[in-house]
């Protein structure tokens, strides 16, 4: 994977992460680090920095916190740009359905928001 691939792709989960975990009003320190335990596990996770998955985790929660609206969007249209890809449509499920039990309280908005990233990318 090229360094371009991986940085869409990086944006991709964390903005499906953030997204989810944020849906209930917030994106916590418990959520962002279940969302670092998650990262990890990613067989693509090799092409990631520790400091700039922070960054970018960071960016994209104050991001949502600025404009929801548009955050989503965004966050939809890099979904839409990886998810031709069946291991990478399945990785921003596996993150998307991790925000929704970060925080251990499930939470309808949030799984709201897991139904539309699941019908997104089938």
């Amino acid at each position: 994977m090229n360094n371009k691939d991986a940085e869409q792709l990086m944006m991709a989960l964390i903005g499906t992460y953030v997204w989810v975990a944020s849906a209930d009003g917030n994106a916590d320190l418990h959520e962002y680090k279940k969302f670092y335990q998650v990262i990890l596990e990613s067989p693509f996770a090799t092409h990631f920095s520790e400091l700039n998955l922070r960054h970018v985790y960071k960016d994209t929660v104050n991001m949502f916190i600025d404009n929801y609206d548009k955050a989503m969007q965004l966050t939809l249209e890099r979904i839409r740009a990886v998810k031709q890809n069946p291991n990478i449509a399945e990785e921003v499920l596996r993150m998307a359905r991790a925000a929704v039990i970060a925080d251990n309280n499930v939470e309808a908005s949030e799984e709201s928001v897991l139904k539309i990233i699941e019908k997104e990318v089938q």
